[in-house]
């Protein structure tokens, strides 16, 4: 249903980033029809993707789900490098049908664009302020300022707390 409502509403939508509970056959299936691009990362169900999963180099194969549909999954290869404390090769899985998806880094790098949206929806929701006026300029002008400082400070820990290290400084 909401896919229609977006064919109905005339956007202009680059693409849908999905998590893992959307990944079935009944959303794939969706997602075709109504010719969206998609990224999302695939489940490890069965023992075809598993074994494509626990073998080989960054590829690209086709992986069938259920019999119903087919698509193509991007699996990409990355050294831990001891991150997480974790070494080894990491193989990250991305069910990806889009024109500017091209090789397994480029489905790693635009799903990877997801987080900064969610954070930024949830620096915004922890911003809104309690009050009791109707005022929506007040209101607007209390969000902008709970903005300002939330940032402000999130950048003077960055710049004179967290220290550099290999990957980036930790905020927290």
């Amino acid at each position: 249903e909401f896919l229609e409502l977006l064919d109905g509403l005339d956007l202009g939508v680059k693409a849908v980033y999905l998590d893992r509970g959307f990944y079935n056959s009944t959303c794939l299936g969706l997602l075709s029809t109504h010719n969206y691009a998609y990224v999302m990362p695939i489940v490890k169900w069965g023992e075809t993707i598993q074994d494509e999963l626990s073998r080989g180099w960054s590829r690209e194969i086709e992986h069938d789900l259920a019999g119903k549909v087919t698509f193509p999954v991007f699996i990409d290869c990355v050294y831990q490098q001891g991150r997480y404390d974790e070494h080894g090769v990491a193989r990250h899985g991305y069910a990806a049908d889009a024109p500017f998806i091209d090789t397994p880094r480029d489905a790693r790098e635009h799903y990877s664009k997801r987080f900064g949206i969610e954070s930024s929806y949830r620096l915004a929701k922890q911003s809104l302020a309690f009050t009791s006026s109707q005022d929506a300029g007040l209101r607007l002008v209390m969000f902008v300022v709970s903005l300002l400082l939330q940032n402000s400070w999130r950048y003077l820990h960055w710049r004179y707390v967290a220290a550099p290290r290999r990957g980036g400084r930790r905020l927290w």
